[in-house]
């Protein structure tokens, strides 16, 4: 069954602009216990709600863009500033020190997940990665049950694949990784923040 789809426009809004780069130049974080994003701007904590019209409108471009996430943030049946939020939640949560908006210039999004079943990994702009290399789906569960202690006979059941098939996807995950067991696997991955913690 095809679908309708219309082309994503980019949001546009009225705003006066940034006074200077520093003012351009945020750095978000996720408030876990109300899924809300809270950001630093030269210095000071503010709340989304503060967020010059010219940063949310540079978010919201990025959010029209990711059909994944317009996808997935749209059902949920939120107003548009929620689903910005959302999307800016999921991506940029992190609190690293490191802008996510610099000089006006969204950067790529952050390895922050809310939980192991992250909306994120919905998202087409989102990329987990552990040494800089690429994890999909498969190899955040894997994560997820060797995190959680769980026996690799339990493991493989709770993901519905043999214990064989496990066994070789975990080893394929800690040669991918640069890793080479379970306890060097959760340790990156918690240092990369795919952990939630």
């Amino acid at each position: 069954m095809h679908t309708k789809t219309t082309p994503l426009k980019p949001f546009k809004q009225d705003f006066t602009t940034c006074e200077n780069d520093s003012e351009s130049t945020v750095e978000f974080f996720a408030i876990r216990k109300n899924m809300t994003v809270m950001f630093f701007q030269n210095g000071v904590c503010k709340r989304w709600e503060e967020l010059h019209p010219q940063l949310f409108t540079i978010m919201a471009n990025a959010y029209q863009k990711d059909a994944g996430a317009k996808q997935y943030l749209e059902s949920w049946n939120l107003n548009y500033n929620r689903q910005v939020e959302l999307f800016t939640y999921f991506g940029w949560g992190t609190l690293d020190h490191q802008p996510d908006i610099l000089n006006g210039v969204l950067q790529p999004c952050e390895n922050f997940r809310h939980g192991e079943d992250c909306p994120s990994v919905h998202f087409d702009t989102k990329e987990f990665t552990i040494n800089r290399q690429p994890l999909n789906k498969r190899d955040l569960q894997i994560i997820d049950v060797a995190a959680s202690g769980l026996s690799n006979l339990v493991a493989a059941e709770k993901l519905g694949i043999a214990i064989s098939t496990y066994n070789s996807q975990k080893a394929d995950l800690f040669k991918k990784t640069g890793t080479d067991n379970v306890v060097s696997l959760v340790m990156a991955a918690a240092k990369e923040k795919l952990i939630a913690s």
